[in-house]
């Protein structure tokens, strides 16, 4: 069993048991979480002179809806993206090794 055989069986198995969705909704998460820390935490901080102080709890709310909003959408399309790129890499690699 030579290398791409066994990668062609790992990919298989991954679609087979649907952890390519996992890995999906991993990176939906992971995305969310950093884009709701940095509209809540980091970006309002910061003034132009640069001093670190937090504004009210209204804009501590209002960060964090646009953050719920946009954080999902931006994981999604870097998730999606990304598994898009692999599966690409995948159809090269074996077509390549079809040649061999």
């Amino acid at each position: 069993m030579n290398k791409s055989e066994k990668f062609l069986a790992k990919w298989n198995r991954y679609r087979k048991y649907g952890k390519v969705k996992y890995i999906l909704i991993f990176g939906v998460l992971l995305e969310s979480l950093y884009v709701l820390l940095f509209m809540t935490l980091i970006f309002p901080m910061v003034d132009y002179n640069f001093n670190f102080q937090y504004y009210s709890w209204l804009t501590f709310i209002k960060n964090a809806t646009i953050g719920v909003i946009i954080g999902p959408i931006i994981g999604f399309i870097t998730s999606y993206t990304q598994w898009n790129y692999n599966e690409d890499r995948y159809a090269t690699i074996m077509s390549h090794s079809k040649k061999l």
